[in-house]
């Protein structure tokens, strides 16, 4: 279940266009059928919200809240609805796109958004004529499901069914108090970043544990991202609009480089996880993590937490004070389905501002509710997620890797990897990602 990046930070690198192919259709199995209708009632296969936990593997499957929320919806209406699983990776697109060539597939779906959910719009009802401007401002992060990635310009495809937060620092308070420090929320300039890692080092400590995706998408991809003016500018490298071997994003990466030396050795090869442990075992004082980490990291460091938003790359910037993230699924519409006004309606009932506290206040602490207007100190008794639904609900740089080609992102975080080792220059790694994304729009 989640977003892409959930899965990944777990277990390496995606999927480029050959991998995903040569997937076979039986990766999970879903029950129910668009085509059926009727009595068979709206069918919903889910690949974002959770269904079971590896913390609480007593929980059954119907006490998780999507199946209670569906169960809450069919009360209302005389189409019922099932909620069948996708699978939580790419396979799920191979699943849905042969579903939709054999027409048998869902009324609505959870996928993950972005340029994935546009992957597969030649089976997505477009839903702009279903959301009145009134209901679309009751949600953010629409961005993530506009084709083109500009509300108002572009046909909305899905509809945004949470957010993941902002991919953020988070240190180890102990070894900020031995440097003299305090982390504010005002984004850190790179010189006092790089002198803040200088003085954690100092102390004996290395500053920072990065896993293979960590020191990648959440960090770099961010600092692109500011120079370039955000996910209008990362939409253009990505169609060629724009080249990635350009002075100022070379400067980005030359000084990402400059992590290497505070960084825990091995980031290429670690993941998420064991990244967090080298700082639970205070061989780090920092990890870059999304929301989802904070349950984890309290139950090893408890209030010695803090969390600050990654600095800024440069003074001239004008994407400041936030970072990677927002909604890394998207609820969806087959436009093969016979019942697609109750699909909407289900869809509506599952990001509705009330069904939203309800996941919460049954523990699921993620996604993080988009629904605006909702008082965070009344959703969440933990400071970090109060002030991640504000940090998200104010603005967020959408995630590159659901933006980019899958396959251009495989390249990128190869080449990355030859650039961290030392292998390649930063130059180089730039034009190497030019010529890889100037073959992927050859081939399509």
């Amino acid at each position: 279940m989640y977003s892409r990046r959930h899965a990944l930070r777990l277990g390496g690198l995606g999927l480029g266009a050959a991998g995903l192919a040569s997937l076979g259709v039986g990766a999970a199995g879903c029950g129910g059928g668009a085509s059926g209708g009727g009595e068979e009632g709206l069918a919903f296969w889910n690949a974002v919200y959770a269904t079971s936990s590896d913390t609480e593997k007593t929980k059954k499957r119907g006490e998780f809240w999507v199946v209670r929320s569906t169960e809450r919806f069919s009360k209302d209406t005389k189409l019922a609805a099932k909620v069948s699983d996708l699978p939580g990776d790419l396979p799920m697109f191979t699943k849905f796109r042969a579903a939709g060539v054999a027409r048998n597939g869902p009324d609505v779906a959870s996928l993950w958004s972005g340029a994935y959910t546009f992957g597969v719009k030649d089976y997505l009802e477009p839903l702009d004529e279903y959301f009145s401007a009134a209901e679309r401002d009751q949600l953010t992060g629409w961005a993530a499901v506009t084709e083109g990635f500009e509300p108002g310009k572009g046909t909305i495809y899905g509809v945004p069914s949470g957010n993941d937060g902002i991919c953020a620092l988070y240190f180890d308070r102990r070894v900020l108090a031995k440097v003299g420090t305090e982390i504010g929320d005002t984004p850190m300039s790179w010189d006092a970043w790089i002198d803040l890692l200088d003085r954690i080092k100092r102390t004996g400590v290395t500053p920072l544990a990065l896993g293979k995706y960590n020191s990648t998408a959440f960090t770099l991809f961010y600092w692109i991202a500011q120079v370039v003016g955000g996910e209008a500018g990362l939409h253009e490298l990505g169609a060629g609009d724009r080249d990635f071997a350009d002075p100022a994003i070379e400067d980005v990466v030359t000084k990402w480089l400059q992590l290497l030396d505070y960084t825990v050795p091995g980031a290429p090869t670690m993941d998420g996880g064991q990244a967090q442990s080298r700082l639970a075992a205070g061989k780090a004082a920092a990890v870059v993590e999304g929301a989802w980490a904070i349950p984890d990291l309290r139950s090893t460091l408890g209030d010695n937490i803090v969390m600050t938003t990654l600095p800024d790359v440069s003074s001239s910037v004008s994407v400041t004070g936030t970072g990677i993230g927002g909604p890394g699924g998207a609820l969806v519409v087959t436009n093969y389905s016979k019942n697609k006004d109750e699909a909407v309606r289900l869809i509506k009932h599952l990001v509705s501002a009330e069904e939203q506290q309800q996941r919460i206040a049954g523990g699921e602490t993620t996604p993080i509710p988009n629904a605006v207007g909702l008082d965070p100190t009344e959703i969440y008794s933990d400071p970090l997620y109060q002030q991640q639904y504000r940090w998200v609900n104010e603005k967020f740089v959408f995630y590159a890797d659901n933006i980019w080609p899958t396959e251009l992102v495989d390249e990128i975080l190869a080449q990355a990897q030859l650039a961290w080792g030392g292998k390649i220059s930063a130059a180089e790694f730039l034009t190497r990602t030019d010529a890889k994304r100037d073959e992927i729009a050859a081939k399509n």
